[in-house]
């Protein structure tokens, strides 16, 4: 079965980067890899090959509007988009973002035939109070509150306790597959259906065949934006 990954370049990649980059990468082809590459807005036209998805990384939850410097799910679609990470940690805490916006956020995706990355994850002090279940429910309800089951084949969850983020640390293999687990749980309890759940957190090539082993995929930040090495990693997910 195909693994996920998602690469997440972040504000990370002028243009110039960029032509280097997607002539590298549209060379290869990965056959047991669903890729999802997740450029700026303003690069992502310059994505465009049948060997992977392109998706953005974020969107606004209205169609249009007097909203300066928002893009909304109805333009992205018409560019191709397929995938918009929707509630990073980085949209959460520098951009306050609430669940509630999360949820409109995914709405309007939905609307748009556009598939939803959902991240979640709890911080080092929510971990350490032991308030990891709690707040990885408590995301999950909110931000899928009133969505149908059937669209749940449309939404990815990532995983990505946020003490891990670009710390080169990721959490341990059992430490993984028991917190996807009981995502999951929470998805089957509440929907009566399943999702796929990836996990993202310092994930690179010494750890990312641990990791895939316990969930449906990977989400990858930092190395994302290196095209050789980022192959590397995609080959080991691919084999």
């Amino acid at each position: 079965m195909s693994k996920i990954v998602v690469g997440n370049l972040k504000m990370s990649l002028t243009k110039h980067q960029v032509e280097d980059y997607v002539s590298i990468i549209n060379k290869e082809k990965f056959e047991n890899v669903d890729l999802i590459l997740c450029p700026s807005f303003i690069h992502i036209l310059m994505f465009n090959s049948k060997n992977y998805s392109v998706g953005a990384q974020n969107v606004f939850y209205e169609q249009l509007g007097p909203y300066t410097g928002e893009i909304s799910a109805m333009q992205l679609k018409e560019i191709g988009v397929n995938y918009v990470i929707i509630g990073h940690s980085e949209r959460r805490t520098i951009f306050n973002e609430t669940n509630s916006i999360i949820n409109k956020k995914i709405n309007a995706c939905l609307d748009n035939n556009i598939k939803v990355i959902l991240c979640i994850g709890e911080n080092k002090e929510q971990k350490d109070s032991n308030e990891t279940s709690n707040v990885l429910k408590k995301q999950i309800e909110e931000a899928l509150y009133g969505i149908k089951s059937s669209n749940l084949q449309n939404i990815i969850i990532a995983y990505e306790p946020v003490y891990s983020i670009g710390t080169g640390n990721a959490l341990t293999k059992d430490e993984i597959k028991s917190n996807i687990l009981y995502i999951k749980s929470i998805i089957n309890n509440n929907f009566n259906s399943d999702c796929k759940v990836i996990y993202g957190g310092s994930v690179n090539k010494e750890n990312a065949n641990d990791i895939i082993d316990v969930c449906d995929g990977i989400m990858v930040g930092k190395m994302s934006n290196d095209a050789k090495e980022f192959i590397k990693l995609l080959s080991i997910v691919n084999m």
